[in-house]
């Protein structure tokens, strides 16, 4: 088997009785530039729809309920419209080692999730370069 580059790592917790979701990723930065270099999305836009899309599906009602036709197709249609637009998203302030930085959020049935770039930017606005990240969060 040949090795592959990480492209994110994840962590999640889900409450006892099910009623709550905290899921945190961290994308690789030089793997997701590599990705979308072959496509029209820009990187944090990349991870903005993987994000989009895996909070439409965890909303979903459990898999014994039946869906309504065409439900899979306009879920994928709606997380890529909202996120192609995720810089204009509410922004919200987090820290990622210590350092405040500018997340997008958006909400969805009841639940949020928020992308951003780790590290933020520099004083007098240079965008503070690293080697990992573009954290996405997201709690349903």
């Amino acid at each position: 088997m040949t090795a592959r580059p990480v492209h994110w790592v994840s962590l999640g917790n889900q409450s006892l009785d099910g009623a709550s979701l905290i899921y945190v990723e961290t994308f690789s930065r030089p793997r997701t530039d590599a990705l979308v270099a072959r496509s029209s999305q820009r990187p944090l836009q990349h991870v903005a729809s993987y994000a989009a899309a895996l909070l439409a599906n965890v909303t979903l009602p459990v898999d014994t309920l039946p869906r309504p036709d065409g439900i899979y197709p306009a879920l994928i249609g709606m997380t890529e419209e909202f996120s192609d637009k995720y810089a204009d998203w509410p922004p919200v302030r987090w820290h990622v080692d210590g350092t405040a930085v500018t997340a997008w959020m958006w909400r969805f049935a009841g639940g949020w999730m928020a992308v951003s770039r780790r590290g933020g930017r520099l004083p007098g606005g240079r965008e503070r370069r690293n080697r990992t990240g573009w954290p996405g969060a997201f709690r349903a």
